[in-house]
């Protein structure tokens, strides 16, 4: 019995172990960029033309959002939307959403459809307010 047991205990580190590699190996860096909300808000001032995309919902931009937000396409509905940002595959975009995580799942979701310049804001809109940058409220969806 003792035997067996090693032998399972084996494979199934190895069965881990490869596993493992395999992420690490095929997964690769991140094909985006994270950037902090001062850094945005730098990138904002120094450009007041750059590219925002939102991927909240339509009820929590209406509650507030960044000034200037070009697009609110909601994550869920990337995928199938991805063609109206046609012509921005090598133009810095900007991903925000009400935390961090969103964006990222979005800001992932565009370097694999070929996006090059993409930039997920760490914190989201919650951080940008909390560090008292200008919000806006309310307007009509991009």
């Amino acid at each position: 019995m003792d035997y067996k047991f090693k032998i399972l205990f084996i494979l199934i580190l190895l069965v881990l172990i490869v596993y493992g590699f395999n992420r690490i190996v095929f997964s690769g860096p991140k094909q985006y960029k994270d950037i902090s909300v001062s850094e945005f808000s730098e990138k904002v001032k120094a450009n007041a033309g750059i590219f925002i995309l939102d991927v909240r919902t339509p009820q929590e931009y209406k509650e507030l959002h960044v000034p200037g937000t070009n697009r609110l396409i909601p994550v869920e509905e990337l995928i199938k939307r991805i063609g109206e940002l046609k012509g921005l595959e090598d133009k810095e975009i900007y991903v925000i959403c009400r935390s961090g995580r969103r964006s990222a799942a979005a800001s992932e979701m565009l370097a694999d459809h070929g996006f090059t310049k993409v930039f997920n804001i760490t914190g989201g809109v919650m951080e940008y307010k909390k560090m008292n940058y200008p919000i806006e409220q309310g307007g009509t969806i991009p």
